[in-house]
């Protein structure tokens, strides 16, 4: 049984009433000053990184988005953010940006000066993040004669990694707008079989996908058989096929819309969708692969259906595909546990779940070779709580820990300050 003892104590400071910040960078370096968009499509900048990549810390793409110039969109559209470099595309994170009539109007406690941070983990890239090379980000959206959004850009580096990245390959990418599914078998050739050499400083493979839907075309392949708009609003999924052997089978659809940490917006954003939401990220599917065959053999298997012309639209669904499958060297230590961040409360996370005052959750990621059964934190604002988690935490896995709520103590919060009084933080 392996022991871990973590203390919490110094990061959770003025639960209820102050802001708890986010265990900060190591280093962040400037890509993109803010940049609105003007027209839709690529948006290129040319970009010089250091000449050495960095493959000691965890890598990170923080994205600020917010109104254009001349103000923020009504609509929903696609951004893909891209690494350009020696002829091949590697895609950084992918967003939705939220119906944004209520900050164009200066409704609903919007305005034009809205803005929101997005962070994306970039650390499986970490090979080709080095010297010079372009940030693309293509947006999906229409003319800005009216309105459209703006970005930033930084790179930020933290953390120590106890396994490094040896090699990355990229494995599909689709056009801008995404592949149209016309036929299944016509889909099909956009997925050819891969066939992928492993070397035996390859000790481990995982294989990163991101995927949204779009499209308004009328199908009814579904056990109801009822009326669907596809891609956008219909659930469909694909097989990652390793070796001839099923991995997993995934669903692309999204229940959880209406928990936008940007709301309210107006139009649909509420409601289910096919991977993605308004205002939100596309998170990237996971799937771990061994090595131990040298010469193996990767497919994605597309959902077969039919489909046909609907009120709204006569073309095909499409499907916005991108995948890479990175190699590992072998992790270079017994016993590592990561507390990879503070979910609640933590005010630099936009959620409906920050601030708050009841129970802490916080994510711990298992970093070395052994399994971890017992974790004991300590925790609290004025005095310490003790809180054990017993399980199974295997390597490289990552798990969500719920600390429970306890009396914080009391503490003066920002108002009390002003007016002299005192303020007790209970549960």
């Amino acid at each position: 049984m392996t022991l871990i003892k973590y203390a919490l104590f110094y990061s959770i400071l003025a639960i209820c009433s102050h802001k708890v910040l986010a265990l900060h960078a190591a280093s962040q370096t400037e890509l993109i000053s803010y940049q609105s968009f003007t027209q839709h499509g690529d948006h290129s900048y040319a970009i010089a990184l250091p000449s050495e990549a960095n493959l000691e810390q965890q890598q990170f793409l923080e994205v600020e988005l917010g109104c254009a110039a001349q103000g923020c969109s009504n609509w929903d559209y696609t951004v893909r953010f891209e690494w350009l470099k020696e002829g091949e595309r590697y895609e950084l994170g992918r967003l939705i940006t939220p119906y944004a009539g209520y900050m164009q109007r200066g409704m609903h406690g919007f305005d034009r000066t809205w803005s929101r941070k997005y962070l994306f983990d970039i650390s499986h890239l970490a090979p080709v993040l080095k010297g010079e090379g372009v940030l693309n980000a293509h947006y999906g959206g229409w003319g800005a004669k009216k309105s459209a959004f703006g970005f930033s850009a930084k790179l930020l580096a933290r953390g120590a990694v106890t396994r490094k990245v040896h090699r990355v390959i990229p494995v599909y990418y689709s056009q801008p707008a995404g592949w149209p599914y016309k036929t299944a078998d016509e889909f099909a050739h956009y997925l050819p079989k891969k066939d992928l050499t492993f070397t035996v400083d390859d000790m481990e493979a995982e294989l990163k996908v991101i995927v949204s839907a779009h499209g308004h075309a009328l199908s009814y392949d579904n056990p109801a058989q009822q009326a669907q708009l596809c891609g956008e609003w219909c659930e469909r999924y694909f097989d990652v096929v390793y070796n001839a052997h099923l991995v997993e089978r995934t669903a692309l659809w999204r229940t959880d819309c209406d928990q936008s940490a940007t709301f309210p917006q107006g139009g649909t954003y509420i409601y289910a969708r096919a991977n993605w939401c308004p205002g939100e990220i596309v998170a990237p599917f996971t799937y771990s692969l061994d090595t131990q065959q040298p010469q193996s053999t990767l497919d994605i298997d597309w959902q077969s259906f039919s489909w046909q012309p609907s009120q709204y639209g006569s073309d095909a669904p499409r499907y916005i595909v991108s995948a890479v499958l990175t190699t590992y060297d072998a992790i270079t230590v017994d016993t590592d546990l990561a507390v990879e961040q503070i979910l609640t409360p933590n005010s630099d996370i936009d959620s409906r779940l920050n601030q708050s005052c009841a129970d802490v959750t916080v994510a711990v990621r298992n970093q070395g070779q052994t399994v971890i059964n017992h974790i004991e934190f300590t925790y609290g604002v004025t005095q310490q709580h003790p809180f054990t988690w017993q399980g199974e935490l295997h390597p490289n896995e990552r798990q969500v820990v719920q600390l429970p709520a306890r009396f914080w103590g009391a503490f003066l919060t920002r108002e009390s300050e002003h007016d002299g009084t005192r303020n007790n933080s209970t549960r």
